[in-house]
C-alpha cells in the first residue's frame, strides 16, 4: 500500500479525475478529532463525487442524502493498493482528520496523471459546451475522448440496473405506537 499527498494547487484536477471513477461507489466518512474522538459520519453510503472548489476553500464529498462539507482543507492523502485508490484522508483547519474509505478500489490507470487537465468542451460555433472533457497524457491514445460523468445521472442509472436486477426491493416500515405522532381531528 502507497500514501501520497496530492499538493493543494493539483486538488481540484486530481479530485475531478477520481470523481469520475468514484460514481455509485459506496463509502465511509469517519471524522477523527482530539476533541470528539473518531465517529462516522457515514457508513456505506452511495458516493456521488468529490470536489474541491479553491474560491471558497471547500472541500465536497457529494453521498446520497449528505453532502459532506470539509472546510479550509490543508492536506490531502491518498492510499493506494495493488488494485487501485482505497482512501482520501483530509486535514481540515481545524486539525480534523476526515477519512473516505471506498467500499471497493478505484483503478487508476489511466486517471492518474496529474498532468491531465480538464478543459471545456468545443461546441457549436466555437462556443464552450456544458460537459468538461478529459485532456491530457493519454489524448494521443485516444480518438475520442470520454466526457466526464455527471454524478446525478450515473446515480439514477446505476439504480436503475439495481432495480432491473433485483437488487432493490421496496422495504415496508410499520411504525411501532409512540414512533409517530399523527395529528387527530378534534370531535365537535
Amino acid at each position: 500500500m502507497t500514501t501520497r499527498m496530492i499538493s493543494k494547487p493539483e486538488w481540484r484536477t486530481y479530485l475531478d479525475h477520481v470523481s469520475k471513477g468514484l460514481v455509485g461507489r459506496r463509502a465511509e466518512v469517519d471524522v477523527m478529532s482530539l476533541k470528539l474522538g473518531s465517529q462516522v459520519q457515514a457508513h456505506r453510503i452511495r458516493l456521488l463525487g468529490i470536489t474541491y472548489d479553491p474560491k471558497n476553500d471547500l472541500l465536497e464529498v457529494a453521498l446520497e442524502g449528505l453532502d459532506h462539507l470539509i472546510s479550509k482543507p490543508i492536506e490531502l492523502y491518498v492510499e493506494e493498493g495493488h488494485t487501485g485508490l482505497e482512501s482520501l484522508s483530509v486535514l481540515d483547519g481545524d486539525g480534523n482528520r476526515q477519512i473516505i474509505r471506498l467500499d471497493t478500489p478505484i483503478n487508476m490507470k489511466g486517471l492518474d496523471s496529474l498532468t491531465n487537465v480538464i478543459t471545456p468542451a468545443v461546441g457549436a460555433a466555437g462556443t464552450a459546451a456544458g460537459v468538461g472533457m478529459l485532456v491530457g497524457a493519454e489524448l494521443d491514445k485516444q480518438t475520442d475522448p470520454e466526457p466526464i460523468a455527471d454524478p446525478l445521472q450515473a446515480a439514477a442509472e446505476i439504480e436503475r440496473e439495481e432495480e432491473q436486477r433485483g437488487e432493490v426491493k421496496p422495504v415496508k416500515v410499520i411504525p411501532e405506537p409512540g414512533d409517530v405522532a399523527v395529528p387527530t381531528e378534534p370531535t365537535t
